[in-house]
C-alpha cells in the first residue's frame, strides 16, 4: 500500500513540476541602457554647510538653523537632502575658486571636485 501511494505521488508531482516548451514565436525586446547617476552628500559640520558632490563638482548650500538643529536625525537629513536636490537645477550658482575655499569644504567635497559652486 504505501508502495503505490508513493507512485501516485511520484506520477502527481511530476505532473504539476512538467515545464511546457517555450513557444517559437517569441518577441524581440529591445535593449535598454543602463542609467546611472550618482550624488553625494555631506554634511560639513565646521562651516555648517551641505555639500552635494557629482563628479567633478561640489555644490555648496547654505542650511536654515532649523536645519542644522535636525540634520543628525535620519528625517533631517532626508530633508535636506530632498530639499537642495529639487533646488540644483534652477539655482544660481557663484564659481568659487579653490584658492580661496575653506580648507574643510575642500577636504569634505573630496580631492576628484574641480569645481565648486556656491548656490544662492
Amino acid at each position: 500500500m504505501k508502495s503505490a501511494a508513493i507512485v501516485l505521488l511520484c506520477l502527481v508531482a511530476g505532473a504539476v513540476c512538467q515545464q511546457e516548451p517555450m513557444p517559437t514565436n517569441q518577441t524581440h525586446h529591445h535593449h535598454e541602457n543602463t542609467e546611472i547617476e550618482n550624488w553625494s552628500f555631506t554634511y560639513d559640520a565646521n562651516t555648517r554647510m551641505m555639500l552635494v558632490i557629482k563628479v567633478g563638482y561640489c555644490y555648496i548650500f547654505k542650511m536654515t538653523p532649523d536645519e542644522i538643529n535636525n540634520i543628525h536625525t535620519d528625517a533631517g537629513l532626508r530633508t535636506v537632502e530632498f530639499r537642495v536636490l529639487n533646488e540644483i537645477d534652477d539655482a544660481y550658482y557663484t564659481v568659487v575658486p579653490e584658492g580661496i575655499l575653506n580648507t574643510h569644504l575642500q577636504k569634505s567635497c573630496g580631492h576628484h571636485v574641480k569645481s565648486y559652486y556656491l548656490v544662492h
